[in-house]
């Protein structure tokens, strides 16, 4: 049997320790994400063959880490598909069909 100081210690380390099993780490860049950067990859060129996808915007290196933040966020399930949408329609308004064609490639 554990004495009772080691017994508090286990207990108060528990939430911790679930924490850090089954998320993945926030901090982590989306470039260092070598499972989102493949799925990025893949779903930059189902857009750029789409005939009636239009290029994203991207105003600078600001902009664009930006995006990819956010979509990570959304792919890591961190942000809802729906938040995720919502942000994305109201950053880039004449652009809902891309909006809608990334928004359903995020994983469930």
């Amino acid at each position: 049997m554990l004495p009772k100081r080691h017994l508090l210690l286990a207990i108060a380390a528990l939430p911790v320790l679930l924490a850090c099993a089954g998320t993945p780490d926030p901090a982590v860049a989306p470039a260092d994400d070598t499972a989102f950067m493949a799925w990025l990859r893949n779903l930059t060129d189902r857009l750029k063959a789409d005939p009636y996808a239009k290029p994203l915007p991207m105003k600078g290196k600001f902009e664009n880490d930006a995006f990819l933040t956010r979509l990570h966020d959304a792919y890591r399930k961190r942000t809802s598909r729906e938040a995720f949408a919502t942000w994305f329609n109201g950053q880039y308004p004449g652009f809902l069909y891309e909006g809608s064609v990334i928004t359903e490639q995020l994983p469930r």
